[in-house]
């Protein structure tokens, strides 16, 4: 059986509720860090094209 740690928070902005599931494989070898520099980088790249 797989175990991944999984997390979910919920975040209001305006009217608008988000549900936000994360879920973490144990076996990667990215920390919580990496992932979130690599999603900023790549929305930054996204915004200047």
């Amino acid at each position: 059986m797989k175990k991944d740690i999984t997390s979910a928070t919920e975040y209001k902005i305006g009217h608008t509720k988000y549900i936000v599931n994360l879920v973490f494989n144990p076996k990667s070898s990215e920390n919580i860090s990496d992932i979130v520099k690599r999603l900023i980088e790549r929305d930054i790249k996204k915004q200047a094209a």
